[in-house]
């Protein structure tokens, strides 16, 4: 429950960085101050920023306070924008002035207008060491720049608590059997290469080191099927009361007494357990 309490946490963090946002909503936000973003302290750029935000609300104002749905999406789009590269530009609370990092910055305005491939140019400039100085919010706002552009171990290397996210938007679009092509070694990922790879015994290895789904339920009862433990197989269901299964361990147990040659009485016993299911 922890696990999934964490995940959830994480997922809402992510989604939320991960808002659409337009080309013309940032360049709005950002004109106050692009001439020179770089020769300003981090507190001089974000009040511009803000003082761009306090226009836009008197000039809302100004019209009886009614919006259009396409200006209230721009403010929505634009805000989140600013608000990700406002808490860049202030810093760490008593960590001073100091100098904007350019690649850093150019790589979130890039990414807040969606581009990026750009933001990926700027984003693998920063230095190992530069990466370790950033925040959370930040780390998942390079995360999902990276991920968008599908640099997925580069994103799993600068916040590897998306792993699990990163898996659930794959398999979402139907494209989870491009984890093959991540390098990481996360759990997460190893599981889901372990289940495409048919290494069953990794799949009951990592099974606990993951966050547990009812796919994931259904590609354990496999794997202890294909191991030979058909017994552990059916209790397993039973308890976690997974449905319209039967079926398939059905064709999994057969698939199995072919592979392994399993002598006609085991073949039986296997069958009677899993049809023991629907009594």
């Amino acid at each position: 429950m922890k696990m999934e309490k964490a995940e959830r946490e994480m997922e809402k963090k992510i989604e939320a960085n991960e808002t659409e946002q337009s080309e013309h909503a940032m360049e709005e936000a950002l004109a106050s101050h692009s001439s020179a973003p770089h020769e300003q302290t981090k507190t001089e750029q974000a009040a511009a920023l803000q003082q761009k935000q306090e226009l836009t609300t008197r000039r809302t104002q100004k019209h009886g306070g009614r919006k259009t749905l396409p200006f209230q999406i721009g403010s929505i789009i634009a805000g989140l924008a600013v608000g990700l590269l406002i808490g860049f530009l202030i810093g760490k609370p008593g960590g001073g002035e100091i100098a904007v990092n350019k690649n850093v910055y150019d790589g979130f305005t890039k990414a807040a207008a969606q581009n990026d491939k750009a933001a990926g140019i700027h984003f693998n400039a920063v230095t190992d060491k530069e990466v370790e100085q950033l925040d959370e919010d930040e780390r998942i706002g390079f995360y999902s720049s990276y991920v968008r552009n599908g640099s997925y171990d580069k994103a799993l290397q600068i916040y590897p608590d998306g792993a699990e996210k990163l898996i659930a938007q794959l398999n979402k679009k139907g494209n989870l059997n491009m984890v093959k092509n991540i390098k990481s070694t996360l759990p997460p990922i190893t599981f889901e290469k372990a289940v495409i790879r048919h290494d069953y015994k990794k799949v009951i290895e990592l099974k606990k080191k993951v966050v547990d789904t009812e796919r994931r339920q259904r590609d354990y009862v496999e794997a202890l099927i294909m191991t030979g433990d058909t017994k552990a197989a059916v209790k397993y269901v039973k308890k976690q009361k997974l449905t319209n299964i039967q079926f398939d361990m059905e064709r999994q147990f057969n698939r199995y007494v072919e592979e392994k040659d399993i002598s006609y009485e085991k073949m039986i016993a296997g069958l009677e357990k899993i049809r023991g299911l629907s009594e």
